[in-house]
């Protein structure tokens, strides 16, 4: 798969953008204030246990112990436009355990929020932007999805250069006006080596440029999902 051309042209190594924003009522005059907004990441697997988690099918079973996702932007967006959330890139290290973990928090300009756009992009040891997450995490170069795991207890370790923009529609939309928002990220995590007819697909045989390769691809892109979840415990609403 050929990734796109870079969406996102400023990025900052691992720190929240903040916008301090503030608009105007209908009346043009009354200030509004601002709305604080927060996203969390969790992962929907099944069989959780521990510090991993557990896929099982008819005659194998998949231990998947870490998945890092290289974000290089991070954004809301609405009918006015688009509100960065954090440039990157940074490396989004999803829970596994069935717990939800607080990613970053920023304050946008009150309004109607329909979708969360985020930005994939593997990591290029010539780009500046990139050295300085290649410097902690040296182990993701090349790659914007990594993951480690277990395959019948053999260790493997599963990497994809991905690329593009996901946009994660939000339904129903967030409203922030002057309130404090909790958005989360999902992963389907349990969906990516498992065909339809619940068989596993073993990473090894999931190469660049082969059927299984392409297939597990697409359910990685397709596995994201975005909902407002005001206590940030993995379910929408809250």
């Amino acid at each position: 798969m050929t990734p796109p051309t870079r969406l996102t042209p400023r990025r900052v190594v691992g720190v929240p953008l903040l916008l301090a924003a503030a608009a105007c009522s209908s009346d043009g005059t009354t200030p509004v204030r601002a709305a604080s907004v927060s996203v969390s990441v969790g992962a929907t697997v099944e069989g959780a246990v521990g510090p991993g988690a557990v896929a099982r099918g008819p005659e194998h079973t998949l231990h998947i112990d870490r998945v890092g996702l290289v974000v290089s932007g991070l954004e809301l967006a609405g009918a006015d436009g688009h509100e960065p959330l954090e440039a990157g890139p940074f490396l989004l290290d999803v829970p596994l355990d069935g717990t939800v973990r607080s990613l970053i928090a920023a304050t946008v300009p009150p309004g109607r929020y329909d979708a969360v756009r985020l930005e994939l992009w593997p990591l290029n040891a010539t780009e500046p932007a990139d050295q300085g997450l290649l410097v902690v995490h040296p182990d993701v170069e090349g790659l914007s999805v990594r993951v480690e795991g277990r395959w019948d207890g053999a260790p493997f370790v599963y990497g994809r250069a991905l690329g593009g923009v996901r946009v994660l529609a939000l339904e129903p939309p967030v409203e922030v006006w002057g309130r404090t928002a909790n958005v989360t990220l999902a992963l389907d995590v349990g969906s990516w080596f498992r065909r339809d007819d619940g068989t596993l697909v073993n990473p090894a045989d999931a190469g660049d440029g082969t059927p299984a390769g392409a297939e597990v691809e697409t359910r990685i892109l397709t596995s994201l999902r975005a909902f407002e979840d005001a206590d940030a415990d993995g379910v929408a609403g809250g």
